[in-house]
């Protein structure tokens, strides 16, 4: 009822022609959408931009000039048991030159609106080593990782010279290691806004075991929450 409003009052406040313009990834909503509304003896319809007319973006160089475009591809198209995976891809490829803020929003969006079947062969491809992953993503890996290894270090060296023992210095490299990848999952997921509970926390920060801790961070740049990150776990 409010959509012909919209447009007759754009109209009047800026004199120029008006369109009201829907987009959606559904096409039931599209249909829906697409219909003539009646404004008293005339029909009007709105524009509507449905997932047949969102083109299927694969190429990353394409995604990388028109980062919205991917997006809105991955919306569309991402579940598709075919090319999901690609259009994931080259969605987040889009993301990768952009500010953190916006590289943010777009990661968490696309990984959000992907089916279940596409999301899970996307973060399968990732644990196995996939070389491609988001600017976004390698980041907030590589900070885990640098934390980890300047803090083993650090506590290494301090563990070490006060035992005065060879296996108190490794023990202390091997904690710190931890504690650095621990802290950089807890910044993956503050990155991408996921709630994390005062257990799950401790459950990460108590975790000693690097195999462990290096699975969880490659699922917390996927995982839609930190349920899902330790899901994997007793």
């Amino acid at each position: 009822f409010s959509w012909p409003l919209y447009a007759a009052a754009t109209r009047a406040r800026y004199r120029c022609p008006s369109q009201v313009l829907v987009v959606t990834p559904s096409a039931r909503v599209a249909h829906w959408a697409s219909q003539p509304v009646d404004v008293g003896g005339h029909a009007w319809a709105p524009r509507v931009v449905g997932p047949d007319r969102i083109p299927v973006v694969t190429d990353t160089g394409l995604a990388a000039r028109d980062p919205e475009l991917a997006v809105l591809s991955a919306l569309a198209h991402g579940d598709d048991p075919e090319r999901g995976v690609e259009v994931a891809l080259a969605a987040l490829a889009g993301a990768a030159g952009l500010d953190d803020p916006r590289a943010a929003l777009y990661h968490d969006v696309v990984l959000a609106t992907l089916g279940a079947a596409t999301r899970v062969a996307l973060e399968k491809l990732m644990a196995t080593g996939y070389v491609f992953q988001t600017e976004f993503a390698k980041k907030h890996q590589a900070i885990g990782r640098a934390e980890g290894e300047a803090m083993g270090r650090a506590e290494g060296k301090a563990e070490g010279k006060a035992e005065g023992k060879a296996e108190g210095k490794a023990e202390g490299e091997a904690m710190g290691k931890a504690r650095g990848k621990a802290d950089g999952i807890l910044r993956v997921l503050e990155a991408r806004g996921l709630p994390v509970t005062e257990g799950q926390r401790a459950r990460i920060v108590a975790s000693t075991e690097h195999q462990q801790l290096d699975r969880w961070l490659v699922r917390a740049v996927t995982a839609e929450s930190t349920s899902a990150v330790l899901a994997d776990e007793p």
